[in-house]
Formats: C-alpha cells, structure tokens, sequence
C-alpha cells in the first residue's frame, strides 16, 4: 500500500473517530472520555505488537527513540483532550475538524521546513494558501 492510499485510510479513520468522539463527549466526563480514547489506543498498540511480533526489538531501540517517543504521546494527548474539551463547548464538527485539520497541514510544512530540511516549493505556498482560503471559508 502505497503512502497515498494509506493517507486517505487515515483520513477516514479519523473522522470516523471524530464522530465518534462527537457522540461520546456529552455523555462522558471530559478526562473519562479521552482516557478511554487512550485506552483503546493502547489495546491497539498491543495486539499490533503482539501480531508483528516485534516485541524482541523493542528494547534494542527502546534507548535511542522512547524518550521522543513518549513526548509525541504526551504531547498527542493534551491536543486530543483540547479538541474533545472543544466538542463538549458545542463546537460545530463540520467546523472544528477542517480548523484542526488545516492547522495539521500548515504546521506539517512549517516542521518539515524547519526540522526535516524539506523546501518550500511554489506549489506548497499555493497549497497553505488554498488550505487558508477552505477553512476561513468553512468558518462562515
């Protein structure tokens, strides 16, 4: 599966998570939800170790790479317990996720820019205007 078609099936995953989500935060305390959000999380990382059968490597890396690792979790997290606090404010989900998604997108070429010395093409500038221009928008 090509990186394309794996984009695409997250995008969808995440808005199916999103509904979701949407339907849970009014009938859950805030932090309950989110930490059973994170729980299912957790059981999926389990069994897909479990079936990957990578749990030997695990600790050969666990040095290099955790403490980054367990930042990105930590720091996944309050974003998520901030977007389902904003659902439980009544945010409208057709304009909450494009907000969130279009900041994704443009905070995706600032990092690459800034982090992973990716360049900043004519097309990328279009792309972030356009992105932009759809959620301003979506707001209206």
């Amino acid at each position: 599966m090509n990186w394309i078609t794996m984009a695409v099936a997250s995008a969808l995953g995440y808005s199916a998570a999103n509904a979701l989500t949407k339907i849970y935060q009014s009938k859950l305390p805030l932090i309950a939800g989110v930490g059973f959000f994170a729980f299912g999380i957790f059981v999926t990382s389990l069994i897909t170790l479990l079936l990957t059968k990578s749990s030997g490597d695990i600790l050969k890396h666990a040095n290099n790479y955790a403490g980054i690792a367990a930042l990105a979790g930590l720091i996944w997290f309050f974003a998520q317990f901030l977007f389902v606090d904003a659902m439980s404010k009544n945010a409208p989900i057709s304009l909450l996720i494009p907000f969130v998604t279009g900041g994704i997108a443009i905070g995706g070429v600032i990092t690459g820019l800034l982090f992973f010395g990716e360049t900043l093409s004519t097309i990328k500038i279009i792309g972030v205007i356009v992105v932009l221009i759809g959620t301003v928008m979506l707001s209206r």
